[in-house]
């Protein structure tokens, strides 16, 4: 799932970045209207990426590891808001309306992605007692 997540911002960054125009994406959507800017986007994109990337090629301390994969969690999270948001309105980002159950079918990959990145993110560093165990060696 953390890989997945790496080849998906990956192909969204080097795709805002040589096309901008054409990417009216609905999980792509919600991230714009907070940056407005494609090139910082796709840029954002990549450097998520390449953080996570970092995280599972080598083990770091705990704390180091979960910070290299929070920006790959924070935009599989917006994304999956904007999916849902969607879902809510009956009509994708770019405005087409279609009905709820529909969006909500195109759409549950990008939910489901941030539910299970989570789980993938919490497991890669030992589930819940990682914190635990990490408090108690400081």
């Amino acid at each position: 799932m953390l890989l997945y997540g790496v080849c998906l911002h990956t192909i969204w960054g080097i795709l805002l970045l040589v096309c901008p125009q054409d990417i009216g994406a609905t999980p792509l959507a919600l991230i714009h209207v907070f940056l407005k800017n494609t090139t910082l986007e796709g840029m954002f994109y990549l450097v998520a990426s390449v953080a996570t990337g970092f995280m599972l090629m080598r083990r770091y301390r705990p704390a180091v590891g979960l910070l290299l994969g929070l920006p790959q969690q924070f935009l599989l999270l917006i994304s999956a808001g904007g999916s849902l948001m969607a879902v809510i309105l009956a009509q994708y980002a770019d405005g087409v309306p279609r009905p709820w159950i529909f969006i909500l079918a195109d759409q549950l990959p990008a939910i489901l992605a941030a539910i299970c990145h989570t789980g993938a993110l919490i497991g890669f560093h030992g589930g819940w007692a990682w914190s635990l165990s990490y408090q108690r060696s400081n």
